[in-house]
């Protein structure tokens, strides 16, 4: 896991206007990591190939990447930051690529996040480090959302996703990763792969969580823990109560006396 402490945003862009024929050439890059969301088509040229890229687009390049763009239509507008720390592992696990141009599946709120961090950066408020990172890390996942909504094209993805639909519904079934593999019409080991790829989580990890929830609000109505252990699809109340404890941080008892 890496360290969001090590995590530092040092500048951003907002609005950045450039005229037509302006070009970006820094054959060395930046010495830090760089995100620029473009809010109209790019010429993008990589390893020495010149491509257009559609708006809403993004982009992060690495420390030393060659940066080399401009407008396809003549000028062309983009936001941007510049940030260093452990980076890569968290794009990666989110499924936001490097090096590469992307599509921006969710720009308005991309831009709302990069101008709440523009703010905490100025207005340097208490805990503004941390609301910083907080910040960095929620536009990362916001990348990967987005780009789960292009992907959602993809049938396997739509597999995916209406099976995370049908475990949520069907918590209490007696799921395997196995049978959920099935379902999807996938085999177990590309099923698991593709299934975090898709929602950045496990099919049993998710599994547990819907249970839980489901526990919560049948324990609430008055239900026993036993019953509810059953109805949730854990046939041991005594794991029921161990599991519950250790996801929600008290003993199912005390969301029954609530």
């Amino acid at each position: 896991m890496d360290d969001p402490g090590a995590l530092v945003v040092h500048d951003t862009g907002l609005g950045w206007r450039n005229a037509p024929g302006q070009t970006t050439d820094r054959p060395r890059g930046s010495r830090v990591w760089q995100f620029n969301l473009f809010h109209r088509p790019v010429r993008l040229r990589l390893s020495g190939i010149e491509r257009r890229v559609e708006a809403p687009a993004g982009m992060w390049f690495a420390p030393g990447q060659a940066q080399w763009y401009r407008g396809a239509d003549g000028g062309f507008t983009d936001d941007w930051l510049g940030c260093s720390g452990p980076l890569r592992g968290l794009l990666t696990r989110h499924g936001v690529p490097v090096g590469t141009p992307f599509p921006i599946g969710n720009a308005a709120a991309v831009e709302a996040c990069l101008h709440a961090l523009a703010r905490e950066l100025d207005e340097r408020q208490p805990f503004a480090d941390e609301a910083i990172v907080d910040l960095l890390r929620g536009l990362v996942r916001l990348l990967g959302r987005g780009l789960q909504r292009t992907a959602g094209r993809d049938p396997r993805t739509q597999a995916i996703l209406r099976l995370r639909d049908t475990l949520r519904e069907r918590c209490s079934e007696g799921w395997t990763v196995a049978r959920m593999a099935a379902e999807a019409g996938l085999g177990a080991h590309r099923f698991a792969v593709l299934y975090r790829r898709s929602t950045g989580s496990t099919p049993l990890h998710d599994l547990t969580w819907f249970r839980l929830r489901r526990a919560q609000e049948l324990l609430k109505t008055g239900t026993t823990v036993a019953a509810t252990a059953r109805a949730c699809g854990f046939t041991d109340p005594l794991y029921f109560s161990r599991v519950f404890r250790r996801w929600m941080g008290m003993p199912p008892s005390g969301v029954a006396g609530r």
